[in-house]
Order: structure tokens, then C-alpha cells, then sequence
């Protein structure tokens, strides 16, 4: 056996060794990739939740002004069928799911 085979199989396993420990990623890179991660779909959900809050204001804010009209021109009516001295009929009962919101338009 040759000395200048046994350094130069000694050098190159060396230098696999050395590849493969360089090619390693430290432990806090594979966390920090894991906390990018979760931070990007986290900020994804936030957004979508978001857009989502927005349509059901919107939703909500036009069902409002729906029912403050209809509250309006409710009693306008009243009001029109009194002038002509005629009582209105009353009123239908106040579904039990409905009596909590009731105050906020003035029933």
C-alpha cells in the first residue's frame, strides 16, 4: 500500500465530511423557515378575516338602513291613517327572537 493512497483517501473523506457538515442547516434556520411559515399563512388567515368582518359590516349596515325606512314609512302611515281619523290595525306580536333589537328603532 502506497502512503500518497492512504493521504489522498484520508484528504477526500475529509472533504466529504467537511461538504456534509457544511451542508447542514443549523437547527435555529429550519425554526426560523418554520416561524416564517406559520407567520405568512397566519397573516393570510388575518386578511381573509378581514375582507370577510368588511362584507358582513356592510351587510349589516345596509340591513340597518333597510329596517330604519321600513321603520319610517311605517309610521308615516300611521300617522296618514289617523289624520283621516281611522285607527290602523294593530300590530302583529313581536317574534321572541326580534325583542332584543326592537329597542335600537323604537318598538
Amino acid at each position: 500500500m502506497n502512503w500518497t493512497t492512504v493521504i489522498v483517501a484520508f484528504l477526500s473523506s475529509g472533504g466529504a465530511l467537511g461538504v456534509g457538515i457544511a451542508a447542514r442547516r443549523p437547527k435555529a434556520d429550519t425554526k426560523r423557515e418554520t416561524f416564517t411559515a406559520v407567520t405568512d399563512r397566519m397573516e393570510k388567515e388575518i386578511s381573509r378575516l378581514d375582507d370577510r368582518i368588511t362584507a358582513q359590516d356592510s351587510t349589516i349596515r345596509g340591513q340597518s338602513t333597510a329596517i330604519g325606512y321600513m321603520s319610517g314609512l311605517i309610521r308615516g302611515l300611521v300617522m296618514f291613517i289617523r289624520m283621516q281619523d281611522l285607527e290602523p290595525p294593530p300590530a302583529p306580536p313581536i317574534p321572541d327572537d326580534a325583542r332584543p333589537f326592537m329597542h335600537d328603532i323604537g318598538v
